[in-house]
Parts: C-alpha cells; sequence; structure tokens
C-alpha cells in the first residue's frame, strides 16, 4: 500500500515549496506554474469570493488527498490543511469562459463589451496581489467571443520569455458564443511552451462527441503564424485548459447518486473524454491530475446541489471543465524536460453553474546529469550496512598503496637487477607487513584475515610476476 501511495504522490503530488524547489538545485532551473479555468456565466468578478477557488486547502500529508467541496467532512484526523502558497508560484495562466454573449443571430449584432475581460483581469490580479509578497507583471492577454486567457508572472520570469507569438482559433458558433481557443506560445528560458483557453462544442450526443474531438485537433495541430509552429508539436510543453463540455454516459440521476457516496471512478469510466482517450480520439499526447472530486457542472447558481430539472439530454452533471498538461523533448531543445504534478482541485464558487478547477505544477528545465534514480541507488548503497560503507574507501586505499609500492620495487629492479631475482619472497613478505598495520587502524575490529583483501593479493602477484619477467 505504502508503495502505491508513494507512486500516485510522484503524479499528483503537493503544493510543498521545498519540495517543489528541490526539484530545479542541481542543474537546470524550474518553473512553478498555477492554472486555473472558469465558466463564469456572464457574472460580476466584484461578487466573487476568490479565496474558494485560489487558494483551495490541501491536506499536507503526501499520501492523502482532500477535494475542496469536501474541506469540512472528510479530513482524516491528525491531518492539516494548508492553502496553496502563492509566493512560490512563478507563472499564473488563467482561462475564462462565457465572460460575455456573443450575438451570432442579428444581421446587425451589437459592439462586443469587451471592458468585461478588463474586469476579471484586474479583479484577480487584486485578489493575488493580497496573497504574495512578490509582485506580479502581465504578460499575456485576449479574447476569442466570450473566451479570455490571461497570463502573469514575476519579472524574473517575465525576463526569460521570448519568441512570444499567438493566435485566436475558432472551430464554432451558437446563437451566443463562439467556440475555440485562445491559444499563446513563447520561449520560457530554452523552454517552448503554447497554452490555450478553450471552449469547444456543447450537449450530450454523440455528434457532439465528435465535434468535441474534432475541436480538441483543430488546436492541438493550430499554427502560430510567426514561426508557423503547431500548438502541440512544436512545443517542448503545452497545457490545455478550459470548458470541454465533454459528458457522462450515465442517466442523470445515477450521476448525481455516485457523486452522494464520493464515486467518483465510476462517473470517470464513462467520461466521454476518457473514453475518446482510451480509444485513441483526443488527448492521447495529454496527461490529467486525478478528479477527486465531483463533476464541475452543472449547478443551481448560488449552491452546491446540481441542477437536476433542466431538459434531461443537455443538462446532466459532468465533468465539462479540464486541465491538460503533455511535456516532450523536441530535436531543437536537447535539455530535459520534468513535470511534477501538485495539486488537482473544485472550487467552492457558486456564482456560476459550472465550479472553476485549478491545477498547481512544477516544470522542471535542463540536462538532469545525475537524475533522480541515480541519486536513490547511491544512497540505498551507502546505506546498508556500516562496514559495506566503508569498504570503497579501503580498497582504493590499499590499492594506492599497493600502487606505491610497485614503483619502488621497479625503481629497484632497475638498479640492481641480479638483487631482484632473489627479491619475490620478501617483497611479498615486506609488502603483507607493511599492509597489516595500516589495515587494523582502519578496520579496528575486525578479524585479521580481512587485512590483505582480494585486490590486495592480486596486487602483490602482478608484482612478483613482473619482477619474474624481468
Amino acid at each position: 500500500m505504502a508503495e502505491k501511495r508513494k507512486a500516485e504522490t510522484e503524479l499528483i503530488g503537493f503544493p510543498d515549496s521545498k519540495r517543489a524547489r528541490s526539484l530545479g538545485d542541481a542543474q537546470g532551473h524550474h518553473y512553478n506554474i498555477f492554472v486555473g479555468s472558469w465558466n463564469v456565466n456572464q457574472k460580476n468578478p466584484k461578487q466573487v469570493d476568490w479565496k474558494k477557488w485560489l487558494c483551495p486547502p490541501i491536506v499536507t500529508e503526501e499520501t492523502q488527498e482532500i477535494s475542496h467541496t469536501e474541506a469540512q467532512e472528510k479530513i482524516p484526523v491528525g491531518l492539516q490543511v494548508t492553502s496553496l502558497e502563492h509566493n512560490e508560484v512563478d507563472l499564473y495562466v488563467i482561462s475564462f469562459q462565457e465572460v460575455l454573449t456573443v450575438d451570432n443571430v442579428s444581421p446587425n449584432p451589437p459592439p462586443l463589451e469587451t471592458e468585461r475581460f478588463d474586469n476579471w483581469n484586474s479583479e484577480f490580479m487584486a485578489y493575488i496581489g493580497t496573497c504574495r509578497s512578490k509582485p506580479l507583471v502581465p504578460v499575456f492577454s485576449a479574447s476569442l467571443g466570450g473566451t479570455g486567457l490571461f497570463i502573469f508572472s514575476t519579472p524574473e520570469v517575465k525576463a526569460e520569455i521570448s519568441e512570444e507569438d499567438s493566435n485566436l482559433v475558432e472551430v464554432g458558433r451558437s446563437k451566443t458564443t463562439i467556440k475555440g481557443g485562445v491559444c499563446y506560445r513563447c520561449k520560457l528560458g530554452d523552454l517552448s511552451v503554447s497554452f490555450a483557453g478553450v471552449h469547444f462544442t456543447a450537449d450530450q450526443e454523440q455528434e457532439n462527441v465528435e465535434a468535441r474531438i474534432q475541436d480538441y485537433h483543430t488546436i492541438n495541430n493550430s499554427v502560430f503564424p510567426g514561426k508557423q509552429l503547431k500548438f502541440l508539436e512544436d512545443h517542448s510543453f503545452s497545457c490545455i485548459a478550459g470548458d470541454v463540455n465533454f459528458r457522462i454516459n450515465l442517466p442523470r440521476q445515477e450521476i448525481a447518486d455516485h457523486v452522494k457516496v464520493g464515486a467518483y471512478d465510476h462517473l470517470l469510466e464513462h467520461d466521454q473524454l476518457n473514453i475518446a482517450r482510451r480509444e485513441g480520439k483526443a488527448f492521447v499526447e495529454y496527461s490529467e491530475g486525478r478528479l477527486n472530486f465531483p463533476p464541475t457542472y452543472k449547478y443551481e447558481i448560488g449552491t452546491d446541489e446540481f441542477d437536476l430539472l433542466e431538459p434531461p439530454k443537455k443538462r446532466s452533471p459532468a465533468y465539462t471543465d479540464r486541465i491538460f498538461f503533455q511535456h516532450h523533448n523536441i530535436p531543437s531543445e536537447p535539455s530535459k524536460v520534468q513535470v511534477v504534478h501538485h495539486h488537482y482541485a473544485l472550487g467552492r464558487l457558486t456564482e456560476s453553474d459550472h465550479k472553476p478547477v485549478s491545477c498547481y505544477v512544477t516544470v522542471k528545465v535542463g540536462e538532469d546529469k545525475v537524475g533522480n534514480k541515480e541519486v536513490e541507488v547511491e544512497e540505498e548503497k551507502a546505506c546498508d550496512a556500516g562496514e559495506q560503507a566503508e569498504e570503497p574507501k579501503q580498497i582504493v586505499e590499499e590499492d594506492k598503496g599497493k600502487s606505491s609500492g610497485q614503483e619502488q620495487q621497479t625503481k629497484m629492479v632497475n638498479e640492481d637487477e641480479d638483487e631482484a631475482k632473489d627479491a619475490p619472497k620478501q617483497i611479498v613478505e615486506e609488502a603483507k607487513a607493511e599492509a597489516e598495520p595500516e589495515q587494523i587502524v582502519k578496520l579496528d575490529q575486525e578479524p585479521q584475515k580481512n587485512v590483505v583483501g582480494p585486490k590486495g593479493l592480486l596486487m602483490v602477484a602482478l608484482m612478483v610476476g613482473l619482477i619474474l619477467w624481468i
């Protein structure tokens, strides 16, 4: 059980700043990235209790994890719950959907209320400012219809950013929305990264599933105009966050019943996105944290209760709001890329019919010449047994002493070859006599039969052979 839990924490992990920092201390460097996504349903950001989204409580003991919506009910005895340490975050990536509606019906639609994006942007920055002592600066912001993508970083990380490019990718329209994604890419130091805030085709039917799969491929294969780089293929690290709209292939009441008993794994087996992944149709290249929380949609506004009164085929509870990451090494960037997933949580905000989600990862970049496996092996060797830990040093010193003796004896042979012919027996006795006192001091209570080890005797034999050959 302990081994299984350890493996899970390698994937999920927790926002322990010391643990995250240690990933980049030896070689290369690292970035702590916070990603959030929320379909805000055209609500006013001034009414939002941001803490319920941006400071999810996390159990600090690494073998446990709890969802935000159940924090008060299911905290194991003896475990502490803390909030995310925002001072450790280097880069924020925030995706909003349905910030505003789009009139795609009228022949002369009114202009979009783009100031709504400015309001969400400024309110987010104002709240994060209360969580950090370190400043943030804007990196990127853009919108497509009601979908917006905002990126902020520390001034130090901002100074590392170059080769920026962006792309607005439209995949379809409804009466009031433009579906697609806001895509951004840059070089972050030596690392090429791409981010997309997305909103995919809605509704429950199989034809809608196929449309969402196509939406995914359209985003993934989209090309940034500057250097004609593809979103996924040409970047070492990529992230897709948003309302992807995949539903659960179960009756509505059955979904609600499983949520009541926390049977999330059963729901995820029937999740349309997970089915598409198993069939190799979408998101195969990406990884996702463990969804240890209820579906993100559809809730009665102002509550944590599912809305079960809408037409069944369109409004069943579902994990519509998701965050995915991928990383791979590309030929133009020889540096090794590693990603540690720290948490994946559901916010308890009630202003919208969607719940927000957040994820926190550490991306380490650089040639890891030692590597965690090798370090673990060396530590394991050093901790085996007391005498074994000293054995390598003993052998090295023993060999060094014999090598020095060999040089001295060779010099004696060159000076007087006649004497050297009678020397073998004397050399063996002298070499053994010289080795014994030193080894007894080193090993203290070791039995005397171990004083001259196999390598020491081999060295003596080689010296005798050399002298006889000369």
